[in-house]
């Protein structure tokens, strides 16, 4: 991690190098398509060029660390998996 509070964007850290169980095409905040561009084949990936916050990695279960990336909408925190499964499970409830 850069600065102890941002992930280390040297090639090489991308999650789906790892060969871990957990689906490295997938973030493991929110369960959507995360584009690694290393799950896909390719030799790097967009989180090499981005600054992911420290608050957002420590989020990520321990089982998924150095296996799948975070998605832009969870690195930029567009996106809140906590908010997200209280909108479910309101919507779920009103079933």
């Amino acid at each position: 991690m850069s600065s102890g509070s941002e992930r280390d964007a040297r090639p090489g850290n991308c999650a789906a190098e790892a060969g871990d169980p957990a689906d490295p095409s997938r973030c493991p905040l929110c369960g959507e398509a995360n584009a690694c561009g290393m799950a896909e084949g390719a030799s790097t990936c967009w989180c090499f060029e981005t600054s992911i916050p420290a608050e957002v990695l420590e989020r990520v279960p321990e089982a998924a660390r150095g296996v799948a990336c975070v998605c832009r909408a969870c690195a930029t925190r567009r996106r809140d998996p906590a908010r997200t499964q209280e909108l479910i499970d309101r919507l779920v409830r009103r079933r």
